[in-house]
This record gives C-alpha cells, sequence and structure tokens, in this order.
C-alpha cells in the first residue's frame, strides 16, 4: 500500500490529519486481514479443528502475552516520559491510558493457568526469541528514537486487540470454554476500544501539534507491523501443536 505524501519536519493541518488517520486505519486493517489469513488463525476458525487442540493453542498464546506484557508497559513509561514536557495533557493522557495495563501481563497468566497452563512453568521460562524482539522494540524505541514512535506502534496494538478478542470469545466459547478461562478476552474485547479511541484522537493532535511527527507515528507504525503478532503467535502455535501430538500435524490441523 503506498503510503500518502508527508513532508518531512512539517506539522500537519486538518484536513492532512484526518487524512493520514485514514491511512493508517488502512494499513491496519489490512494488516488484520492477513492475520485473519495465516495458517494459525484458519486452524482456529475451522469447525473441524479438535476443540482441545484450539484451547491449547489460547492457552499458549497467553503464555507469550504474559511474558511480554511487562515489559512492554516499563518501556511505554519510559517512552511517556520522553514525551515534550511542557505537554502535560499528552502525558497525561498516554499514562492514564497504560496505567489501564499494567497488570495485564497477570491477567493472561490467569487464563494460562485457568486452560491448563503451569505457573511456576510460565514464571520460570525465557522469553521465545519472538517475545524478546517485541520488547526490544519498545525498549529500542525508548533508547534511540523519537517517542512518537511509541503512539505509531500503540495505536495498531489497541485497535487489533480487541478485534482478535472478539474472535477468539467466539471460537473459545464454541470449545466449551469457561468463564475463568475467558477472562483476558472478554476484558479486551470491550475495554481496548475506548483505548484505541484515545491513542487516535491523540494522534491527530500530535500530528498538528508538531512537525514531523506523522513521520516517527508512521515509523513505529510499521516498526510494530513486522513484529506482532505472528512471528510470537507462531511460537505459541507450534508449541501447542507439539503438546497434541502427531496427529495434530499443522496440515491435518487447518
Amino acid at each position: 500500500m503506498q503510503a500518502i505524501k508527508i513532508t518531512p519536519g512539517e506539522a500537519l493541518n486538518e484536513a492532512e490529519a484526518q487524512e493520514f488517520i485514514r491511512h493508517i486505519d488502512n494499513r491496519i486493517q489490512a494488516h488484520l486481514e492477513s492475520v485473519l489469513e495465516s495458517e494459525m488463525w484458519r486452524t482456529l476458525s475451522d469447525p473441524k479443528t479438535d476443540p482441545a487442540l484450539a484451547r491449547a493453542i489460547f492457552r499458549e498464546v497467553h503464555l507469550e502475552i504474559y511474558s511480554y506484557q511487562p515489559h512492554v508497559t516499563e518501556a511505554s513509561y519510559l517512552l511517556i516520559s520522553k514525551m515534550p514536557k511542557h505537554d502535560t495533557e499528552l502525558i497525561r493522557n498516554l499514562t492514564l491510558q497504560e496505567l489501564d495495563e499494567v497488570d495485564h501481563g497477570e491477567m493472561a497468566l490467569k487464563d494460562y493457568i485457568a486452560l491448563g497452563g503451569d505457573e511456576e512453568f510460565a514464571r520460570s521460562i525465557r522469553r521465545t526469541p519472538a517475545a524478546l524482539a517485541f520488547d526490544g522494540m519498545w525498549w529500542e524505541f525508548a533508547r534511540s528514537e523519537n517517542p512518537f514512535c511509541y503512539m505509531g506502534a500503540m495505536y495498531p496494538f489497541e485497535g487489533l486487540t480487541p478485534e482478535f478478542s472478539e474472535r477468539a470469545k467466539r471460537i473459545m466459547l464454541g470449545t466449551g470454554a469457561q468463564e475463568d478461562e475467558l477472562g483476558f478476552v472478554v476484558f479486551h474485547a470491550e475495554e481496548d476500544i475506548a483505548h484505541a479511541a484515545l491513542v487516535r484522537n491523540t494522534i491527530k493532535r500530535v500530528v498538528m501539534t508538531y512537525p514531523g511527527a506523522a513521520e516517527h507515528i508512521e515509523y513505529g507504525l510499521e516498526c510494530f507491523m513486522q513484529l506482532f503478532p505472528l512471528p510470537i503467535w507462531q511460537f505459541a502455535y507450534e508449541r501447542a501443536l507439539a503438546m497434541a501430538g502427531p496427529g495434530h500435524s499443522a496440515a491435518s490441523a487447518s
């Protein structure tokens, strides 16, 4: 998809800001559609997939969330601290939005355990390379990039999560999942819609206020889409297939 024309180093006017938002929304929608065409998601959506395998895949995805989320939160606070200090409204809004995220790793761990996962194992293992790379993106933004990259990555993070969560909830209910196994997806299917709207409105204000901000936001978006979610989910998917045994190969599951 061709990027819109952004004049380097300039703030956007109202019409340009609206077009920029439409542009990144289209990029996120295209990314969503590509994820839904992946082997893992086609396996989950296939009514012929063994419910036990579907539950195992979601269990392992929750383990990945638990492993990366605390580091995303820590790096996010560092990024927010590097925003323009005079813009207290910007810092306040982003801080409050991130405050809602601080316990979500533990929320994912709770569902991982409810789905049959082992807490001691989860708390003792290293992150997968994909989860480490994803966390590294946020820390590298904080270390050496413009802090506005944060919004370019956080916007699709908040925007895609309710899309995936709502679909996951429907699939999980179809497997006979109990309420105590669905806390993470039920919460995020609803809560992150408001978070995405907040970040969207913040992006619009920022690109109209700060010269060059749109370039940094788009860079953050592109980095995010390279790393999330499929590289991380692939580790979860392969673990679930391995645990299910040879009768559940990727070919036979999809």
